[in-house]
């Protein structure tokens, strides 16, 4: 049996673990906090018949919550982490739709 585990911190709670680090550097529970932080962003209204999620108040598309990991470093300003997180998000939604 190969076991290659280390000590890793939670970026967003700051919990200690002992495991593999995920590449996010987020732990489950900070994982579950953030979805559910997203989806209770999203606008009120009707829930998508396929899915249950919620829809587009505007267009009635279902909407759909996608966390992206973007390493920033703490130096960056907001201008910077705001430009890398829509750069990381427009990367992931290429790498799953293959659009732009």
């Amino acid at each position: 049996m190969n076991l290659s585990s280390t000590s890793w911190r939670c970026q967003q709670c700051g919990a200690t673990f002992v495991s593999v680090p995920p590449e996010h550097g987020l732990c489950d529970q900070c994982i579950t906090n953030l979805t559910t932080h997203a989806r209770d962003s999203l606008p009120d209204g009707t829930t998508c018949p396929s899915c249950g999620g919620p829809v587009c108040p505007d267009c009635g598309d279902a909407l759909v919550t996608v966390l992206v990991s973007v390493p920033i470093p703490t130096t960056a300003s907001v201008t910077q982490q705001v430009t890398r997180l829509i750069a990381g998000y427009r990367q992931h939604r290429q790498g799953v739709t293959g659009d732009d």
